[in-house]
């Protein structure tokens, strides 16, 4: 099973943009992490006016029956955040991604961060000047600050159904 061509095939089907960052030194940060506000304002110059893209944390597998397609067009105002399930090794992870996402969704789901977003392109470039350019994207605080960043702009915010996202 490869899983990375799963997810590729996922976000193209879905028209969603995929997008690969390269780090960059900043001064408060690993120079292995991007800043987060670069990153960002990166991906808005490479989208269509009308797209949407998904920011998903690289320790993450998607489950297969997540259909994405379902958030392409939705409401430009509307976000969409996902948390994960942890499994104690990469073997019952697979094991567990025959199960349907109905049964995955009784398993505990990590409350203290957010692993994937989905945001239209317009609501992103209302909010991406409110995001501290101190934030690097896979150090804390990104994760929450960017939802506040887009409510804080008149985004409404939605969640992904429990058991789509899973990390070891």
């Amino acid at each position: 099973l490869d899983l990375k061509s799963c997810i590729n095939k996922k976000f193209v089907n879905a028209n969603l943009f995929r997008y690969s960052v390269s780090p960059t030194i900043e001064p408060n940060a690993p120079a292995y992490l991007p800043s987060f506000r670069a990153m960002i304002k990166s991906i808005l110059g490479n989208t269509g006016k009308n797209s949407a893209f998904a920011i998903v944390n690289a320790d993450i597998v998607v489950h297969p029956d997540l259909s994405l397609s379902k958030y392409e067009g939705f409401d430009e105002f509307r976000f969409w955040i996902g948390r994960r399930i942890d499994f104690a090794s990469y073997s019952s992870l697979l094991e567990d991604m025959n199960l349907s996402v109905d049964m995955l969704a009784n398993h505990p789901v990590y409350k203290y961060g957010i692993d994937m977003m989905i945001v239209s392109r317009s609501l992103m470039a209302r909010a991406v000047n409110l995001i501290p350019e101190c934030l690097a994207f896979g150090l804390p605080w990104w994760d929450l600050m960017l939802p506040i960043s887009l409510i804080a702009v008149g985004g409404r915010i939605g969640e992904l159904p429990p058991g789509v996202l899973m990390h070891i």
